[in-house]
């Protein structure tokens, strides 16, 4: 049941994933197999990817308060996304916390990217805007954080800085799927933006 579940998982078949892996976890003779943890990330992905993210999180912190080492960093980038979403802010702080300790205080580009936007979920503009500092300045993940930063100034009314993190946006070079992406949406922003000013020249430049 365990490689079914993970072919279709896979394939992206999330909910049929879900319906295997769902009985094989809670399986108890299956529990102590040497494969049930691979089940319970499977099963947790699956369920995330396939709309269910607080039914995931459970599987998610099983995996963290096991500490089984090769789903230990997926799944606690996971928990950060979903406390974002659901405004948990203990749970955002607690999960951010233990990526901290699994990993020697080091914080790369893309946690850094997933904590800052996930603050930007939760509403907490100002704590999004400075932990998306450090990627905005790099490379990867630069133009992803660039234009989160602009809708927390936005959303926090600092609109004459969003319209200055819109405009450098647009001043950067395009160089895959994910730039030509944001920059499509930055367009849409930054119309609404400066509209919000009064500034309707620049708002449909």
């Amino acid at each position: 049941r365990l490689e079914n579940g993970e072919v279709l998982f896979l394939l992206g078949h999330y909910e049929k994933a879900v319906v295997v892996l769902f009985d094989l976890v809670d399986d108890k003779a299956f529990k102590g197999a040497t494969r049930w943890h691979d089940a319970v990330y499977f099963l947790a992905e699956s369920l995330y990817q396939d709309g269910n993210p607080i039914a995931s999180r459970a599987y998610f912190e099983t995996l963290v308060t096991e500490r089984v080492e090769r789903y230990l960093t997926p799944a606690i980038l996971r928990l950060i996304e979903i406390a974002g979403q659901q405004k948990d802010f203990d749970g955002l702080e607690r999960s951010f916390s233990a990526y901290q300790a699994a990993n020697a205080g080091k914080v790369p580009e893309q946690v850094d990217y997933i904590y800052g936007k996930a603050r930007l979920l939760a509403g907490q503009y100002d704590l999004a805007i400075k932990r998306l500092a450090g990627p905005a300045l790099g490379k990867a993940y630069r133009s992803r954080s660039l234009y989160a930063t602009a809708v927390a100034q936005a959303a926090a009314g600092r609109l004459e800085e969003a319209a200055e993190s819109l405009d450098n946006l647009l001043k950067l070079d395009i160089a895959d799927d994910i730039d030509s992406e944001v920059r499509e949406l930055t367009h849409l922003a930054r119309g609404r933006v400066y509209y919000e000013l009064g500034n309707i020249d620049a708002s449909i430049d």
